[in-house]
């Protein structure tokens, strides 16, 4: 009964099947043994027992090689499969898998593993593939790790066996290398595991690869040791091992780096590849001289030798360091010293001359010429040893330079200055008198045409001359003109006018009325008294007529008199004039004053030209100066304004200019200048709206200060920002 009961409990605790009951004691089920032993115990005992039981069904399969034993999947025993990748079987009994250890490898159904080939490695127990071993290490066969390149070895590829050694000349320096390094020039590199060493001063490599550095040779530098040594260049010199070529000793030349002291007649300063001979008038008289000595004054020296020599005996000259005795230069003379004195102003001295010669007249010199110069047309000098020419005086000509100025003949003028013959006195200006230097303009009334006159003529009767450089112009109809009058006027009443001319009063029994001009019988019924009648201006007699004054003469007798001269008697009947006002005049018998003509300035009836740069206009009382920025072409009528984009100043009252170069100009006048980095741009149609605006530089453009008119583009490279004067190179990047 307790071994049904052990059956039952064995079944119930393996959870195998009944018909498994065949129950094989091996040395580990000793727990079982234990089991049984105690079935007699009690039920509770023996089940606590089998829940601690380890049984398990013999294992007597026999596997043949690569394959092992494993239980089958019912659980009820045990089968042969194939051996497993990273295990190696050997078969038999109850055949086992081994698992391959480090350095190992087995693809499955192996008898045995096998070792990583050369060139790989595998690091962990049942590996089924190896590693390749990489660039920098090896890997020698079965190896269970990867060994890195010992400094001095490399390798550059994967699944390398061994490391190889670096080449003469390169070198790795760390451990791992995958490459050796090539030794850099100016660099030696005897150790292939150490860093290259840079060569000491003086010596040099110029090549890659080296295990050695080079001496630098004799007559050459070595600054860069990684360079083809450099010749000392001519003037210098060096020995072996030198990093820097030494300059030459003053006295001495260098040549492929040699030394040597300089001949006796030459000498050098520092840094000389050849000696140099003496300048003439210079010696040096021993070896390796560094300079020449000057030769004194007043000797002959040789190079070598020095002073061999005076010049005195041979009544010569020479300066200190000339050498040898010479003749004077061309400009100076001699003086019977050692040196030659500068030829006087007003002289000349041609070459080797003993003495100065003067100038003749009509010519001139300054200190140190060889030859007189003649004086300039226009100018003159009548004396000899002259060091100037004379200005021709005003009023004069001068066409020969050798006499005396000649006055210019009345008619004729002549300004300061060079003047070789007189000019024609111009149209409108007189010239009166002789040696005139400026012409007289013509007065009101009068005249002056053509040109080349003596004396202003006065403006005939019955004639204007409203312009004093051209003929007069006769008066028209019944107007008349009064000799030096310049305008034509109305003929007045109770007078007659013909052919410009003022006539007689009317006779006795005629009348004329104002501006007719002809004398008319008086009309049935009307009385026309005699001027001499004593009657005829008296109370209830006839009025004086407009034009007229009523006066009493010395001897009582009432008379009628021509209205005096800047009065005007618009009336009859007047006894007393009225004054013309400002801006008006009245040149005698006016019934009105007149508007005082354009052009002209009115003072009491005396009527004054504007001068050139002024005007008026009719009625002005004086005349007016053109302002800057005004266009005067006419002195009669009001100036113009310049247009914008030109200017004028009172000195250039006759043109417009056009505006300065970085200025603008509105209205005629010159503005300020552009501020820097601004140019002048026009705006507008020309004549209608054009205006000048400074306006700032466009970006990406350059705007010269001597050039504000034009903007140029900036070069490929360079930028600017609106407003520069200069383009900038763009920076990195």
């Amino acid at each position: 009964m307790c071994c049904v009961f052990c059956l039952v409990s064995f079944v119930v605790a393996t959870g195998r099947s009944a018909s498994c009951w065949r129950v094989v004691i091996r040395p580990t089920t000793q727990p079982l043994i234990n089991m049984m032993a105690l079935c007699k115990s009690t039920a509770i005992v023996v089940v606590a027992i089998l829940s601690t039981a380890s049984a398990q069904i013999e294992c007597d399969v026999v596997c043949g090689v690569r394959e092992y034993a494993v239980e089958s999947a019912d659980l009820c025993g045990w089968e042969c499969v194939t051996c497993p990748p990273g295990f190696e079987c050997g078969g038999g009994t109850c055949g086992e898998a081994v698992a391959c250890g480090a350095g190992e490898l087995s693809t499955g159904n192996a008898l045995t593993c096998d070792s990583c080939a050369a060139g790989q490695y595998s690091p962990s127990e049942a590996a089924s593939e190896c590693l390749n071993c990489t660039a920098g290490y090896s890997c020698s066969a079965g190896a269970s790790s990867a060994t890195a390149c010992t400094a001095g070895t490399f390798t550059s590829a994967p699944r390398a066996s061994a490391c190889v050694a670096c080449d003469d000349g390169t070198f790795a320096a760390h451990s791992g290398a995958t490459r050796c390094l090539d030794c850099p020039a100016g660099h030696e590199c005897s150790d292939e595991t150490a860093a290259p060493v840079a060569c000491s001063a003086g010596n040099y490599q110029n090549a890659t690869n080296a295990t050695e550095c080079l001496t630098c040779p004799v007559g050459h530098a070595c600054a860069d040791p990684a360079l083809t040594p450099l010749a000392c260049p001519a003037g210098t010199f060096s020995t072996a091992g030198q990093s820097s070529c030494a300059v030459c000793s003053a006295g001495d030349f260098c040549v492929d780096g040699a030394t040597a002291a300089c001949d006796p007649g030459k000498f050098t300063g520092g840094g000389y590849s050849a000696c140099l001979d003496c300048a003439e008038g210079q010696f040096a008289t021993s070896a390796g001289s560094s300079e020449c000595d000057l030769c004194p004054e007043g000797q002959e020296c040789n190079a070598t030798h020095g002073v061999v020599g005076s010049c005195l005996a041979s009544g010569g000259h020479a300066t200190e360091g000339a050498g040898n005795c010479s003749e004077c230069a061309p400009g100076r003379f001699a003086s019977g010293t050692a040196t030659c004195d500068l030829c006087e102003a007003g002289y000349f001295c041609p070459g080797g001359a003993v003495n100065a010669t003067a100038c003749p007249a009509g010519n001139f010199s300054v200190a140190g010429q060889t030859a007189c110069a003649d004086c300039p047309a226009g100018l003159y000098q009548p004396d000899n040893t002259s060091t100037a020419c004379l200005s021709c005086p005003g009023g004069y000509s001068c066409s020969e330079t050798t006499a005396a100025p000649v006055a210019c003949d009345p008619g004729e003028w002549a300004p300061n200055g060079s003047s070789t013959s007189c000019l024609p006195c111009p149209a409108g200006f007189t010239c009166p008198d002789s040696a005139m230097a400026a012409p007289v303009e013509c007065g009101w009334g009068t005249y002056a045409s053509p040109a080349g006159q003596s004396e202003c003529t006065e403006c005939p009767e019955g004639s204007s001359c409203t312009s004093t450089a051209e003929t007069p112009v006769a008066c028209t109809g019944d107007d008349y003109s009064p000799a030096g009058d310049a305008a034509c006027h109305a003929c007045p009443e109770g007078f007659a006018c013909a052919a410009g001319a003022l006539g007689s009063q009317c006779d006795p029994g005629e009348y004329s009325n104002y501006g007719s001009g002809t004398c008319t019988a008086c009309g049935t019924g009307k009385a026309c008294p005699s001027a001499n009648n004593a009657t005829s201006f008296a109370a209830g007699g006839f009025p004086c007529p407009p034009g007229f004054l009523a006066t009493t003469s010395a001897d009582g007798v009432d008379e009628c008199t021509l209205c005096p001269v800047d009065y005007a008697c618009p009336s009859e009947r007047l006894e007393t004039a009225t004054q013309c006002v400002a801006g008006t005049y009245a040149l005698g018998g006016a019934v009105a004053c007149s508007p005082c003509p354009a052009g002209f300035a009115c003072t009491a009836s005396v009527l004054t030209a504007c001068d050139a740069g002024s005007y008026s206009l009719e009625g002005n009382e004086t005349c007016t100066t053109c302002a800057a920025g005004e266009l005067c072409y006419s002195r009669g009528e009001l100036p113009q304004t310049c247009p914008n984009g030109t200017y004028s100043d009172a000195e250039f009252f006759e043109s417009c200019w056009p505006c300065l170069p970085g200025y603008t100009c509105d209205f005629g006048v010159l503005g300020d200048p552009c501020p820097v980095g601004d140019i002048v741009i026009g705006q507008g149609v020309v004549g209608v709206n054009f205006t000048l605006e400074c306006t700032p530089c466009p970006a990406g453009m350059t705007c010269n200060i001597s050039d504000p008119v034009h903007a140029y583009p900036c070069p490929e490279g360079y930028y600017s920002p609106a407003g520069a004067i200069n383009c900038t190179i763009c920076p990195a990047g």
